[in-house]
């Protein structure tokens, strides 16, 4: 029986052998026993990383939140600029979504611009523009902390920016 294995002894000839084809740790390392067979044990599952995944967005929303409430009684004018901004980049993100589906029904179908809809031939012609707008304002804020210079820019140039 090797040294380094907590768990019970084995009772049987079969589980005796399972636990000398089991991988050993190298030489000097310690074994924590998690009450898991193997030496690696993973202790998260989808379900578990979901309920994590769920507790961090929920705490980000709850911290956002009161962001926006600090904003919006200490700057209000900065807090209208901060929402129209935030909203605008939710509606651009529903946009792309919807220009995917568009573009996705014009290449399972094989067709052409001219042979959609009306309206999603004009959403993809305004979306070209839109696009287009947004372009130099993402450059302007690629370096770090230069989007609080796209914040004074919106302030300063509303109609052209927004």
């Amino acid at each position: 029986r090797a040294f380094w294995h907590l768990g019970p002894s084995p009772a049987t000839g079969l589980s005796r052998a399972r636990e000398l084809l089991e991988p050993r740790p190298p030489r000097g390392a310690l074994r924590v026993a998690l009450g898991c067979r193997y030496p690696v044990c993973h202790l998260s599952t989808k379900t578990g990383s979901r309920s994590v995944l769920t507790a961090l967005t929920s705490t980000a929303k709850r911290i956002n939140g009161r962001y926006e409430r600090f904003l919006e009684r200490t700057f209000p004018r900065f807090y209208v600029l901060y929402t129209t901004f935030t909203k605008g980049i939710q509606a651009l993100f529903q946009e792309v979504k919807e220009i995917r589906k568009i573009r996705s029904k014009m290449s399972q179908q094989r067709l052409s611009v001219q042979q959609l809809p009306y309206r999603e031939m004009e959403r993809l012609r305004q979306f070209r523009r839109d696009v287009i707008k947004a372009i130099p304002i993402g450059v302007i804020a690629i370096p770090p902390f230069a989007n609080f210079l796209v914040i004074v820019l919106m302030y300063f140039f509303p109609r052209q920016l927004l």
